[in-house]
């Protein structure tokens, strides 16, 4: 059985390889991706209804408004390294294991896809 697995893990390894060379998309290895947290104001509607005051006995309700401050993501501060340099970004999303990045341009300027 073991031999079985071996064999196939060793055919799946070319089609691997070849992929990931065909790849024409060039990636940058995340060294490191750290939560950046900011405050967010967050309103908290709720229905609050006093005792009745009339005969009848109907409550007197008005929908109030609660504001408290929440802890929240607003990005990633990510190290990067590509073609033998490390840089530095903000990213809206966490980054993953690599991230695509565009060829360079004019300005010789490197940039995240």
């Amino acid at each position: 059985m073991n031999k079985i697995l071996a064999l196939l893990s060793l055919a799946c390894l070319p089609m691997t390889v070849l992929h990931a060379a065909d790849d024409p998309r060039p990636y940058a290895e995340v060294i490191s991706s750290r939560p950046v947290y900011g405050e967010v104001r967050v309103a908290e509607r709720h229905r609050q209804c006093d005792a009745p005051e009339d005969v009848a006995g109907t409550p007197s309700c008005r929908t109030v408004t609660a504001w408290r401050m929440e802890q929240r993501v607003e990005g990633y501060d990510v190290l990067y390294h590509y073609d033998g340099r490390v840089y530095g970004t903000r990213l809206p999303y966490e980054p993953g294991e690599r991230l695509p990045v565009r060829n360079r341009g004019r300005s010789g300027a490197m940039r995240l896809q």
